[in-house]
C-alpha cells in the first residue's frame, strides 16, 4: 500500500489543530455545536459504539459549548443537552409492539428485566428498556424499502447492547429473552448465531412486524431517558474524535432542508423524464400498487419509498454523523450519505442550491496505485470504447467489481479490459483474495481505507480554508461559491496520495 507522504502528515495534524482552534479558541465566536441553530441533530442506531460512559459537562466543555455552573441551579444537564434535538427523548419503534408488549407479554417477565419488584413504575421500565432495543433496528426498514438488505438482520455486538441498557450486567439479556417471547403471531425479535471473531449477534423482526414501518416513540422513564441520552454522548464524542464528522456538525449549521411538496414537485418532473439512479434503477411513484403488480421492481425505485427513507433520516432532526468499522473502511454515515440522491440534490447550503464534485473512477484509479497497474486517469469512457459497451454499464459494473469474488469478476464484461490491460494489477487482486483472511472483501477494504484517508484529507484542507463539506463517500456537497477552491484541493489531494484521478463537478 501506497505510503503516506510526510507532506500530508503534518498538513493532516495542522487540520486537527486548527479545526481544534476554531471550536475552542474564542469563548465569543461560532461554536460547533450551535443550540441555535435551525437544524437538529439525532440519535441512530450504530454497531460501532465502543466508548464507555463519558460525562456530558466533558463533552460540551470539548466541543467549545460553554455551559453555566450557577450553584443555586439544580437543573439536570442534560437539559441543555436537549437543545440539540427536536425532541430529545424520543425514538423510533416498530409499530403496534408497545400495546402487544403490555397487553400480552407475561408479567413475569417484565419484572424479571427490572427491579424484580411488582411495581407500576419498573414494568413502565421494562417496557422501555425492550422499546430502546427495538430502536436499534429501525434502519432495518430503510434497507428493506430500499432493497439493499431486503432481509431485515443487522448485526449488533453484545458489548455495545449492554452498554446501551447498562442496568446491571443481566438488563441486556433479560430484554433480549423477552423481546423473543412467542405470541400467537410469533415473535418480535429474531437472531441467529455469531461466528467467534468474525461475526456479531445478528437481530430483525419477526415477520409480522418486519415490514410495517417504525414511529416515533417519546420516552416516558427517567431511567430509559437517561440511558438513551448517554448513548447520545458516545456517538457525539466518537462524531469529535473524526475530521469529517466535526466538519459535518459545523456544516449543519447552514443546511436547509428541502419541504415534502419541492420533493414532491421534483419527483413529478423526474419521473417524466425516465430518471435511473447511478445503479440503473427508474424512479416512479407506486400509486399504493404492490410491488408484485411490476414485473421487475428489483429494477425500479418508489418515490414514495424515497420519501419515506427521508422522513426517516430528518424528522427528529440530522443524524449524528459517525465513522464505520474497518469493513468500511471507516467511511462516516449520516443523513445525507444515506438519503436518496435526487432528495439530496434539493438541499440547500447558505441558502443556494448546492453544488457537487466527486471524482471520476475514484476506485479504479485507487486499485491502480495500490496493487501495481499502469494506468493513470482512467475513465469508464476508456472502458467504453474499448469494450463495446455503452458508459452507464460500465459505471454500474465499476461500482462492485473490485468487491467480487474472483469467480464473479470473471464474468463481469470488465474482465477482460483488466486482463488485457492490467495483468499484474489483476493477478495481485486475485492473489491477495485468495490468501486473505478476508477472503475476496478484502480488496474493497483497502479500496475503502484509500478512499477515507483522500476524503479526509481534501476535508481537512478545506476546513482550513474555513469551507466545510457535505460528504457522500467519494464526493462533496457545497455552497457553489466555493466551487473552485473544493475542486482544486480534491484534484491536489488525489495527486498527493497517490490516485490518479480528475473531478468532474455538477452545479
Amino acid at each position: 500500500m501506497l505510503k503516506e507522504s510526510k507532506r500530508v502528515k503534518v498538513k493532516t495534524q495542522r487540520s486537527k489543530s486548527v479545526i481544534k482552534n476554531k471550536r475552542t479558541s474564542n469563548p465569543n465566536q461560532t461554536t460547533l455545536i450551535n443550540f441555535n441553530s435551525s437544524i437538529s441533530i439525532i440519535n441512530d442506531v450504530t454497531n460501532n459504539d465502543d466508548f464507555d460512559d463519558i460525562e456530558l459537562t466533558k463533552i460540551l466543555d470539548n466541543s467549545g459549548v460553554k455551559v453555566e455552573n450557577d450553584k443555586t441551579e439544580t437543573d439536570d444537564i442534560y437539559a441543555q443537552f436537549a437543545t440539540l434535538f427536536k425532541n430529545p427523548d424520543t425514538i423510533m419503534i416498530p409499530t403496534k409492539v408497545k400495546s402487544l408488549i403490555e397487553r400480552d407479554l407475561p408479567k413475569g417477565i417484565l419484572d424479571n428485566i427490572h427491579g424484580r419488584e411488582k411495581t407500576k413504575e419498573n414494568r413502565k421500565v421494562a417496557v422501555e428498556l425492550c422499546l430502546l432495543f427495538l430502536s436499534q433496528l429501525s434502519s432495518t426498514h430503510r434497507n428493506i424499502l430500499n432493497g439493499s438488505n431486503p432481509e431485515g438482520w443487522k448485526s449488533l455486538r453484545a458489548e455495545y447492547l449492554r452498554q446501551l441498557l447498562r442496568i446491571d450486567e443481566k438488563t441486556y439479556q433479560h430484554v433480549k429473552d423477552a423481546l423473543k417471547y412467542e405470541y400467537k403471531i410469533g415473535s418480535i425479535l429474531e437472531d441467529r448465531f455469531y461466528i467467534i471473531g468474525k461475526h456479531s449477534y445478528e437481530y430483525r423482526l419477526g415477520s409480522e412486524f418486519r415490514s410495517k414501518g417504525f414511529v416515533p416513540y417519546k420516552l416516558q422513564t427517567g431511567v430509559v431517558q437517561t440511558l438513551f441520552k448517554k448513548s447520545c454522548v458516545r456517538k457525539l464524542k466518537k462524531a469529535q474524535d473524526n475530521i469529517i464528522c466535526v466538519n459535518l456538525l459545523e456544516l449543519y449549521k447552514y443546511v436547509v432542508l428541502p419541504t415534502e411538496n419541492e420533493i414532491n414537485i421534483e419527483a413529478k418532473m423526474l419521473v417524466k423524464l425516465g430518471h435511473t439512479n447511478k445503479k440503473g434503477k427508474t424512479l416512479i411513484f407506486n400509486n399504493k400498487k404492490g410491488r408484485d403488480f411490476y414485473p421487475n421492481p428489483d429494477k425500479l425505485v418508489f418515490v414514495e419509498d424515497s420519501l419515506k427513507a427521508y422522513k426517516y433520516l430528518t424528522k427528529n432532526g440530522l443524524l449524528i454523523p459517525r465513522p464505520g468499522n474497518e469493513k468500511s473502511g471507516k467511511r462516516v454515515v449520516d443523513s445525507f450519505t444515506l438519503m436518496p440522491s435526487w432528495i439530496r440534490k434539493l438541499v440547500k447550503i447558505n441558502g443556494q442550491p448546492i453544488a457537487e464534485a466527486d471524482y471520476s473512477c475514484l476506485h479504479p484509479n485507487i486499485a491502480m496505485s495500490l496493487y501495481g497497474g499502469n494506468a493513470q486517469y482512467l475513465t469508464h469512457k476508456n472502458l467504453e470504447t474499448e469494450l463495446g459497451i455503452d458508459e452507464k454499464t460500465v459505471k454500474i459494473e465499476h461500482l462492485s467489481f473490485f468487491n467480487k469474488e474472483v469467480s464473479q469478476m470473471q464474468q463481469s464484461p470488465l474482465f477482460k479490459y483488466y486482463q488485457k490491460y492490467e495483468p499484474a494489477m489483476l493477478d495481485a487482486i486475485i492473489k491477495e483474495k485468495n490468501e486473505s483472511e478476508y477472503k475476496h472483501k478484502i480488496t474493497s477494504r483497502r479500496l475503502f481505507a484509500k478512499e477515507v484517508e483522500i476524503m479526509t484529507e481534501v476535508v481537512s484542507r478545506l476546513n482550513e480554508e474555513g469551507i466545510f463539506v457535505g460528504y457522500v463517500y467519494d464526493a462533496l456537497f457545497f455552497d457553489p461559491v466555493h466551487s473552485q477552491k473544493v475542486v482544486e484541493v480534491m484534484d491536489e489531494v488525489a495527486v498527493d496520495l497517490g490516485a490518479f484521478t480528475k473531478v468532474k463537478i455538477e452545479e
